[in-house]
Formats: structure tokens, sequence, C-alpha cells
């Protein structure tokens, strides 16, 4: 999630391999962290993880639909930032 922070750039590790994650929380086989990105500026992440029940995989179609996802969040955190 740092890395995500830091860099601006999604992450997406399907299926877990091994991380300090994984091994804390043996239930998830997968993990993604997509930027809330508004205007250049990282306001936080999206974190999804499953289990491994099911499919350890995510399609294109799928990311796409989570970056456009994070998108919406980070637009309503600024709006919300602005209205505090």
């Amino acid at each position: 999630m740092l890395r995500v922070i830091a860099t601006g750039s999604p992450y997406f590790e399907v299926p877990l391999a091994g991380t300090v994650f994984q091994q804390e929380h043996d239930k998830l086989s997968a993990l993604v962290c997509i930027p809330l990105n508004f205007r250049g500026r990282v306001l936080g992440s999206l974190n999804i993880g499953w289990p491994s029940t099911r499919q350890a995989t995510i399609s294109r179609d799928e990311r796409n639909l989570l970056e456009s996802l994070a998108d919406e969040i980070a637009t309503s955190l600024h709006r919300a930032q602005l209205y505090e």
C-alpha cells in the first residue's frame, strides 16, 4: 500500500506469493492496491483482497473497473475536503 501511495502506480499481485501479508492472513489469495489520484495528487489507496475460495485471477476489464472506481472515490474525497 505504501508503494502505491509513494509511486501513484497501481499494484496487482494475483495470486499472492509468500508476502508477509499472505503469511499473516493465509485465507487471502490475491491483493490489488490502486492509488486514489486527483489532479496528480495521491489521496490514498483502494485496497482489495479476496479469499482463496475465489479464483485468483483478475481480468483486464476488472482492472479497468477498479481503476474507474478509484477515480470516482478520489473525486468524492476531494469534494469532501473542499466542503470541509
